[in-house]
């Protein structure tokens, strides 16, 4: 795979996982927009709403400033290559 093809996948895979710990659609999370920072020195994402959060999503804060902590997505470590 390509660098290009791999951050796609990844950035599919962290849409689902955000969506998920959201109680959402991945369509739903897409309608809005948001930015995801590391929070606690890695122990939770959190999710920044640009406007509104969607329906039903628990965030703090007040519009123009919500936003919604969640698990990060856990990678398994990358394997070690054999050949150094």
């Amino acid at each position: 795979m390509s660098n290009r093809q791999l951050e796609e996948a990844y950035e599919r895979k962290s849409d689902e996982h955000v969506a998920r710990e959201l109680g959402i659609s991945v369509e739903t999370l897409n309608d809005h927009d948001y930015e995801v920072e590391e929070a606690n020195h890695g122990i939770v994402w959190r999710i920044n709403w640009q406007g509104a959060a969607p329906p039903g999503v628990k965030t703090y804060g007040s519009i123009g400033g919500q936003y919604s902590d969640i698990a990060p997505l856990n990678e398994p470590d990358e394997p070690e290559d054999p050949e150094g």
